[in-house]
């Protein structure tokens, strides 16, 4: 019988977009607009890299455009802070992002609007980084700034999910054994 960590592990590897949006089920969604609307984020989204793709993809947002957002943007690994995370397995934000050449514009064209501020940590599950969970602001008069503690709050995100993800995924598998 294979261990719990190889299960998980063999998931990610084969997981598909319906997989991926099984995990984004209504306490997956709960969870996570609440933690962006705790740390004062206009919204957050979810991004999860499939195996032997080349982007990350929306699967989960918060905000109002979520139907434009959700399995129709495609963020390629050279382009953008998520990436950047991503790649690096580092958390970053940024309160300038004008300034900020990482930035990628996609979303904002897209949706004709101006993200002014971001903050993004990694998903792992199995032990590997599978996506990326990044909060914004997009109202240039916003007093909001993100700080390190924002950064912590999006790494205990990240945790939680971990956690909640890795018991549907072995309740699943215990299922089709």
């Amino acid at each position: 019988m294979k261990r719990y960590t190889d299960r998980v592990a063999d998931w990610v590897a084969q997981a598909s977009q319906s997989d991926v949006k099984e995990l984004m089920g209504p306490t997956t969604k709960f969870v996570s607009s609440n933690f962006f609307e705790k740390m004062g984020a206009c919204e957050g989204s979810l991004w999860w890299r499939y195996s032997e793709t080349e982007f990350l993809e929306v699967c989960y947002n918060s905000g109002p455009n979520s139907e434009r957002i959700v399995w129709q943007i495609r963020q390629p690994f050279s382009d953008g802070i998520v990436s950047l995370v991503f790649h690096t397995g580092e958390p970053a934000y940024s309160n300038q992002l004008s300034d900020n050449p990482d930035h990628s514009k996609q979303i904002d064209q897209k949706l004709s609007q101006q993200t002014v501020r971001m903050l993004a940590s990694p998903l792992v599950l199995g032990g590997e980084i599978v996506g990326v969970a990044s909060a914004v602001v997009l109202d240039p008069s916003s007093a909001k700034r993100f700080e390190y503690a924002d950064l912590e709050m999006t790494q205990h995100l990240s945790e939680i999910l971990r956690s909640l993800w890795e018991r549907q995924i072995i309740v699943a598998s215990e299922i089709t054994l």
